[in-house]
């Protein structure tokens, strides 16, 4: 799964964020606008 985030022009790291947080269903906090480009839900915190 990270390697079709990362293809989504997003780093490495958020790749394997996203993958991990896909795998159980999680969200991501965060305030990085690369994780809006993946089908993950993302809670904002800025």
């Amino acid at each position: 799964m990270a390697g079709e985030y990362k293809v989504k022009a997003i780093p490495i790291a958020d790749a394997l964020i996203a993958a991990a947080a896909n795998s159980v269903n999680a969200r991501v906090v965060t305030d990085d606008e690369h994780f809006e480009k993946v089908d993950i839900e993302v809670v904002r915190f800025r």
